[in-house]
């Protein structure tokens, strides 16, 4: 038996192979949006070489290069990544500028304090993720 590849990024255990499927499936270019999206090279910062290095090879090698991501497609991931309690649902209905506009659908009864509770995460991830200014509203 051998010893199992050491993961690239230690911090959060990801393979450099990993690694280069997620980039190329969300046609991910820089370290910055690979670390908002997935948390790789955000800790120690030791894999930051690394992982600048392995998105040089993608896109090198790549003939089309990495395509920008429209918003409503960075909203929408987000959204989907989101962990939210399994009594929610989240429905995208609009972005427009940094204000997005999401219907949640309880699947059970809900308070008002857990809607809020929900938008403010919602809020918080797309702050972190997609823009500083971004505003989350329930509709």
């Amino acid at each position: 038996m051998s010893d199992p590849v050491p993961p690239l990024c230690a911090c959060y255990g990801l393979s450099e192979a990993w690694i280069r499927r997620f980039a190329i499936a969300h046609r991910v270019a820089s370290v910055e949006e690979l670390g908002r999206l997935t948390r790789a090279g955000t800790g120690c910062r030791t894999c930051a070489p690394d992982l600048e290095r392995i998105l040089a090879e993608i896109w090198r090698t790549t003939l089309t290069g990495p395509r920008p991501r429209s918003p409503e497609r960075i909203v929408r991931e987000t959204l989907a990544a989101l962990p939210t309690p399994p009594s929610w649902k989240l429905e995208l209905i609009d972005v427009d500028g940094p204000t997005v506009r999401v219907r949640p659908i309880p699947l059970l009864p809900a308070t008002p304090d857990s809607e809020e509770t929900l938008r403010r995460m919602v809020e918080n991830r797309l702050k972190e993720v997609w823009r500083a200014d971004a505003a989350a509203i329930f509709v």
